[in-house]
């Protein structure tokens, strides 16, 4: 996702704002709906999460996945789905909830993926001058803010040759055949690095403090040589 946001270009006929293209009221209406829609996803999360609670201290021995199950069962959604509600109503608390009242619940789930910095993302996206950015231009924002993608700018101005993938398939290849989109064939080095470096990233902001710190500078190290 990271890396069709990083490459994508606008489309030639996108010439016409968002506030331009959708009515006032219809905007105010589409606000509102956001909004319930963001509060009733909190709430079937803390449904599920207290269901369960509730069964363990009644020595009910259920797992938390059947517990979504069973709430999923009457709220007319998958029980994958609302395992992702109970997990970010789980991560997020309500005053936490409050604050960001403003954004999505896609905004939240996104944030969530980028551990002890959900707090910045969060920010990033109450950046906007008149409204909320959509989670694609809080996600570019962001990467923009601590340098990911103006390092992958720098990379994509080289002059690069991509390379074809040899029909004796290697341990290297099934490697590379595994990061690529489907048909298995390389666009070029550039792409390659967009993807590695955006799965990179997701994985460092999982990491503890300590060890997050230390990534992040051999991630950027490693982005200069290759760079450089």
């Amino acid at each position: 996702m990271i890396t069709e946001i990083i490459t994508e270009k606008p489309a030639v006929e996108n010439r016409i704002s968002y506030s331009e293209l959708v009515p006032p009221d219809v905007q105010d209406e589409l606000i509102q709906i956001g909004i319930t829609d963001t509060r009733n996803m909190f709430r079937v999360g803390d449904i599920a999460n207290d269901i369960y609670g509730t069964a363990l201290a009644l020595n009910k021995q259920i797992t938390h996945q059947y517990a979504c199950s069973a709430v999923a069962k009457f709220c007319g959604r998958s029980s994958r789905t609302v395992r992702l509600y109970a997990d970010i109503a789980k991560f997020y608390d309500e005053q936490t909830r409050r604050q960001y009242d403003e954004l999505s619940f896609s905004h939240f789930v996104m944030a969530r993926h980028y551990a002890s910095q959900w707090q910045d993302v969060l920010d990033t996206a109450l950046s906007g001058e008149y409204s909320p950015l959509s989670v694609d231009e809080t996600q570019m924002r962001y990467l923009n803010s601590i340098g990911v993608t103006e390092a992958i700018d720098t990379f994509n101005k080289l002059e690069i040759e991509p390379r074809e993938i040899s029909p004796v398939v290697t341990p290297e290849q099934t490697y590379q055949q595994l990061m690529t989109p489907a048909g298995n064939e390389l666009t070029s080095i550039s792409d390659e690095l967009v993807r590695i470096t955006s799965m990179l990233n997701n994985y460092i902001e999982m990491l503890s403090d300590t060890k997050r710190d230390a990534a992040r500078k051999a991630l950027k190290d490693l982005l200069d040589i290759i760079i450089g």
